[in-house]
């Protein structure tokens, strides 16, 4: 090779060398400015989340003093409230919802209803479980109460409700509690539950039902407490309740079961919780019972 052609070429060098520094700058520049956009984005979506924060804090105050206030307003009229949850409501009932209990009495009523001002102050409470035992509550006067979508428990033990009166239960799928102890309440008033299938707790304990009648349950799938308690209810009964596949809580206190529906029980694996206190069932029965279902408590 030629000296010129070395020249030549050492004198091409810097100019290639140049061009290839010049694309590094170029490349580094244009990664400084997309670190600077991820940056930005950052502290934006940053400033969002504290200013979004800042706005939650002030709607749940609000929401708190508000509550706060009708507390007070309802407070002053004897209506006593108490926040709950659903396991509360009866011995051992499984797990469920959270809600505020609202406990109303006759002074709270006007011609067997709940005072319409009253009821509407009851909204913003969140879901809501009335507490109408021994009351005077009319038939038709649970129909204001039960068409409120956050009313989701009804506890109307010792009033004056029948069968007929449970038709304004028809199609209310958000109850979850229902309480008719002690009522009139009979078979014929079940087929107007088939329906309320969020049901999880029903309790029946001294009304007028039996066996039969529990084949009105069959579709309330939900059902994870059920009282029977001083009831008609017998051995063929429990094959309705058998049924039920999420079945926890059982009483059947003071019913006519004997050891022959001790098989039909010892097939509801789901049961953690059975009373059978006074009925016809023998230490026999209860032993099978036990055996058959160790996770459940069988009370005797």
């Amino acid at each position: 090779m030629s000296t010129s052609d070395s020249e030549s070429q050492r004198s091409e060098l810097p100019e290639v060398s140049s061009g290839r520094q010049g694309r590094i700058v170029a490349s580094r520049g244009h990664r400084g400015r997309s670190i600077a956009a991820v940056v930005l984005v950052v502290l934006l979506l940053a400033v969002i989340s504290v200013t979004t924060g800042l706005f939650d804090v002030d709607d749940e105050a609000a929401r708190a003093e508000t509550r706060r206030r009708v507390e007070s307003a309802l407070e002053l009229q004897g209506v006593k409230l108490k926040p709950v949850r659903s396991h509360q409501l009866a011995t051992e009932t499984p797990s469920g919802f959270e809600a505020t209990l609202v406990r109303l009495a006759d002074e709270h009523l006007e011609n067997g209803r709940v005072v319409t001002a009253l009821l509407e102050q009851l909204t913003g409470l969140g879901p809501l479980v009335v507490n109408l035992a021994q009351t005077s509550v009319s038939g038709d006067g649970i129909e204001p109460i039960v068409s409120r979508p956050d009313v989701l428990g009804l506890i109307l033990l010792g009033t004056g409700i029948d069968d007929e009166s449970l038709a304004s239960l028809r199609g209310r799928a958000q109850l979850r509690t229902l309480s008719l102890e002690r009522t009139a309440v009979s078979d014929q008033g079940l087929s107007h539950l088939s329906r309320l299938t969020g049901l999880r707790q029903l309790y029946l304990t001294g009304t007028r039902i039996t066996g039969e009648g529990l084949d009105r349950l069959a579709d309330l799938t939900r059902l994870e407490s059920v009282k029977l308690g001083d009831t008609e209810v017998g051995d063929a009964g429990l094959v309705s309740l058998a049924r039920l596949p999420r079945l926890k809580f059982l009483s059947l206190d003071r019913t006519r079961v004997t050891d022959a529906g001790v098989p039909v029980l010892a097939e509801i694996r789901s049961l953690e919780f059975l009373d059978l206190h006074s009925t016809w069932v023998t230490d026999e029965g209860i032993k099978r019972l036990r055996d058959a279902l160790p996770n459940c408590r069988v009370e005797h």
